[in-house]
């Protein structure tokens, strides 16, 4: 889970900003603490006058961090992904639905995308990031083209 930390002006405290990796849902901290979310996307934090500071969390499906919406302005959080871990990340599917016609591809596709999104949304670097995609990427391929079990006599 990759976290930022950012300042609010009203808020006293440093917040926490990270989206979880499993679920792709957009969290919201105070000094480690997780914030009470009112409908899964807006937090309110305890202000410095006292009143509180409406946040809206939202995470994009391919974003490893999320954007925070501070009286009607959008901050974003982190960096944005890469174009191309965000085209790795839908390869696997592409290649298994289009080169095997068979029921195993229908269930073997998504759920190598799923295990390239929590990659996406995880706290590594980008090039790590990249290198572990091209793994889901590369066992579409060894499906498709078959694994070598023996050798020829």
């Amino acid at each position: 889970m990759a976290k930022m930390i950012i300042n609010i002006y009203g808020v006293d405290q440093p917040v926490e900003a990270s989206v979880e990796p499993f679920t792709g849902r957009a969290r919201v901290g105070i000094a480690g603490q997780g914030v009470a979310e009112n409908d899964g996307l807006t937090f309110r934090l305890p202000g410095a006058s006292g009143h509180p500071v409406v946040v809206r969390a939202t995470a994009g499906l391919l974003e490893a961090y999320p954007t925070l919406t501070i009286r009607d302005v959008d901050h974003h959080v982190g960096p944005p992904t890469p174009p191309l871990l965000r085209a790795l990340v839908f390869l696997p599917i592409l290649l298994c639905n289009l080169f095997l016609i068979f029921f195993p591809a229908l269930l073997i596709g998504p759920a190598l995308v799923y295990v390239n999104l929590v990659i996406v949304r995880s706290g590594l670097p980008a090039p790590l990031k990249i290198a572990l995609c091209l793994l889901p990427t590369l066992l579409a391929t060894a499906l498709i083209c078959g694994l070598p079990l023996g050798t020829r006599p």
